[in-house]
């Protein structure tokens, strides 16, 4: 496994660390056959040391490397969402400058029919003022004549106009 890390490239960050462990491990294995040998039971002691400040050594570099990369990816996110921010602040304005100088007529409704917003050319082209006409229904702006016209063949349901045609 470590001679393919060696010759695989380029190495990552966690192939750095793998390959690190694995020198570590082997020199801990050899360690421990030298020392087995000889018989010398306080090696035996230095030995399981060393493992221990070896895994200790490894897992502290891992975990500063990823509080590292945590703090450049929540600075980097900080400046996505402040450019976000400015491009959505951008979009905004332009919407409500062309709403605010349109001479079209341009009206917001909710999904009962009430307006929210109503463009400055309503005096204009309807003769109402836009805050007249926020927070009431289209409905109301009808003139009676149309409202109360007879219904035509299109305003009929559809199995009704079928029925009328058989």
């Amino acid at each position: 496994m470590l001679v393919a890390l060696l010759f695989r490239r380029p190495w990552s960050v966690l192939d750095i660390w793998l390959m690190v462990v694995m020198c570590a491990w082997l020199f801990d294995i050899a360690l421990s056959a030298v020392l087995n040998t000889a018989q010398v039971r306080s090696w035996l002691l230095s030995r399981r040391i060393y493992g221990l400040c070896a895994a200790s050594f490894v897992l502290a570099v891992l975990l500063v490397h990823t509080a590292t990369l945590q703090a450049r990816l929540a600075a980097l996110l900080a400046t996505v969402r402040r450019e976000a921010d400015s491009v959505r602040t951008l979009q905004m304005e332009e919407r409500e400058r062309v709403f605010e100088t349109s001479n079209d007529l341009i009206l917001v409704t909710d999904t009962a029919g009430t307006f929210i917003q109503v463009s400055p050319s309503s005096m204009s082209i309807i003769g109402y003022q836009p805050a007249e006409m926020i927070g009431h229904s289209a409905v109301e702006f009808i003139h009676p004549t149309i409202s109360k016209a007879p219904a035509t063949r299109c305003d009929r349901p559809a199995a009704a106009s079928r029925s009328a045609t058989s």
